[in-house]
């Protein structure tokens, strides 16, 4: 067990090496917030919600339903409620300052690589960690890791629960060593609420780590406050998305059942990917994740960032460590959440058993590589630590006459190395190749216009959008969701991936979408529609062509 220092042996830094430490993570910051802006600039990207940027006050204004009476027929809003906090009112505010969609998307990106900076910076240095550079440069690798990288453009909502990791531990891990216990377990609570609750799974990620550095201190009452009241302060401060998302599975189609299964969200969660943090599955089979499709396909970054693991193991592994216990059953508790239900030629105890239960009771966490940070975090500390313990050789050389450790012919290589190792895994984002492609720079004026004029018509029908598609990728780009979506306060219908609404109105929409594909058309399809509350069709000819989408033309035949 992992026995924390006492209050009075706690190094001490001076006010001048502690300003110096906040002046060089600012400028590291600034690297960050350059680096997210030279990725498409100008252009719109498809990142999470498309609305959110192009329409954010009537996006949350919606998510304050449970039923959107709009799209689909009318469906259940999937945890839009989530973006409440703390992405909604980012974009709002940047919407109310008159801002450029891009550059707000940009602004949101930057303080998401500097969130994970920035706390996996003050959390080396609450673990002991000595040298700046040793924090920084671990901190670097943790904001731009293959993780982040992935998701930050596409997905950026997926990237903040591993930013805001170091910030869940960072109170605990000062909390026992000297403060008020109490200020720290709620502090912890808080950094939890500011997760968000757009996705569940990803949001209950960040607690492990912490779950387990308090299982490794020393028994005592300071230890045993934050046990008790952390997860009361984290329970509180998850109750605003917690009430809903249990109010939605009441009501909720079984949707799950409809989307991705274990044997895809499964398939590259090897050992080796698994601690590379090459384990989300998206990236394997949609290009447009850049950052995500480079990690896995270009040999010299999986070579870097396979460095990277190394030197974090071997900090790891090191006797002057002071934190093995809990950082080896973080990466093992990691490797089981990333790993489980795994089958192939190496696969863990009991896979077949998990892999039968991804898309069974624990259906909810099937997307295991959300659980990256908890291994993640403990390797980039270990690279923290033994860059500290080289940068401690370096000054005790200049102090001591004795024979130290690591000469400069054996320290100045592992510095280098770690330096080229870091920058080179983060090539995805200094190459600008984070955001998604096919961005928008506007959206068309005909789909205002069709929008516009649909609100005008009389009567409570809806209009159907044909063909469909799993998503909205159009030859002006790809907002991923449907222009209606931003657009239109008329109700609107698409079969796109998975509708939220009951199964007899996604068979219906198949059953038209099946005439759509034959392209003919008669009495009985208009009445169909009709009756279903369809009184127009909005044919989309602009999709981007597919072997998967039906002609336009075969849809016009068909009317």
């Amino acid at each position: 067990m992992d026995t924390p220092a006492s209050e009075e042996s706690i190094p001490r830094t001076s006010p001048v090496a502690t300003a110096r430490f906040r002046m060089r993570v600012a400028a590291g910051c600034l690297l960050l917030l350059g680096l997210a802006f030279i990725q498409a600039p100008g252009l719109l990207v498809a990142d999470t919600k498309f609305d959110l940027v192009a329409d954010p006050l009537g996006f949350l204004s919606r998510a304050g339903h449970l039923w959107d009476p709009e799209g689909a027929l009318g469906q259940l809003q999937n945890q839009a409620y989530g973006y409440f906090w703390p992405m909604g009112p980012f974009f709002v505010l940047g919407d109310l300052l008159g801002m450029d969609g891009w550059v707000v998307q940009r602004l949101w990106m930057a303080l998401v690589l500097c969130a994970a900076f920035t706390g996996a910076a003050l959390l080396a240095k609450a673990m002991g960690v000595r040298s700046d550079a040793a924090a920084l440069i671990a901190a670097f690798a943790y904001a731009t890791s293959p993780r982040i990288l992935s998701t930050i453009g596409p997905a950026s909502i997926e990237a903040w629960p591993s930013a805001l990791a170091p910030w869940v531990l960072l109170p605990l891990v000062i909390g026992a060593q000297r403060g008020s216990p109490r200020r720290a377990a709620a502090l912890a609570g808080f950094a939890v609420a500011m997760v968000g609750g757009v996705n569940a799974a990803a949001t209950f990620a960040v607690i492990p780590l912490g779950v387990v550095w308090l299982l490794t201190r020393a028994p005592g009452k300071r230890r045993n406050t934050m046990i008790i009241w952390w997860p009361v302060f984290t329970l509180l401060g998850t109750l605003w998305w917690l009430i809903p998302l249990f109010v939605m599975g009441a009501y909720s189609p079984p949707f799950l059942d409809f989307i991705e299964s274990a044997s895809v969200t499964t398939f590259p969660t090897t050992l080796f990917d698994a601690l590379r943090g090459t384990s989300a599955w998206v990236p394997y089979v949609d290009g447009s994740w850049q950052g995500g499709n480079q990690t896995i396909t270009l040999g010299y970054l999986a070579l870097n960032s396979g460095l990277v693991l190394l030197l974090g193991m071997a900090g790891i592994a090191s006797r002057r460590n002071p934190h093995g216990v809990f950082l080896v059953l973080s990466v093992l508790l990691g490797l089981f959440l990333v790993t489980m239900g795994h089958l192939g030629s190496v696969e863990g105890w009991f896979a077949s058993v998990l892999h039968g239960s991804l898309d069974g009771v624990l259906a909810p966490i099937r997307n295991v590589h959300k659980f990256d940070p908890i291994i993640r975090l403990p390797m980039v500390l270990g690279l923290a630590i033994l860059l500290d313990v080289v940068s401690a050789e370096s000054r005790r050389e200049r102090l001591d006459t004795g024979a130290p450790r690591f000469t400069w012919a054996t320290r100045t290589p592992v510095l280098v190395l770690a330096l080229v190792a870091v920058v080179g895994a983060a090539m995805p984002a200094l190459g600008a190749r984070l955001a998604p492609t096919q961005g928008v720079a506007e959206t068309p004026g005909y789909w205002v216009q069709a929008a516009e004029w649909l609100d005008e018509q009389p009567g409570n029908g809806a209009a159907l959008l044909a063909p469909g598609s799993s998503f909205g990728d159009y030859l002006w780009g790809n907002p991923r969701d449907e222009p209606m979506q931003f657009l239109a306060n008329s109700r609107w219908a698409v079969r796109n991936a998975v509708p939220l609404t009951n199964p007899g109105n996604i068979r219906m929409l198949d059953a038209i979408e099946a005439r759509f594909n034959q392209g003919h058309g008669s009495p009985g399809l208009s009445r169909y529609l009709a009756r279903n509350g369809i009184n127009h069709v909005v044919v989309r000819n602009d999709l981007r062509p597919s072997a998967e989408l039906p002609d336009p033309v075969q849809v016009r035949q068909a009317l």
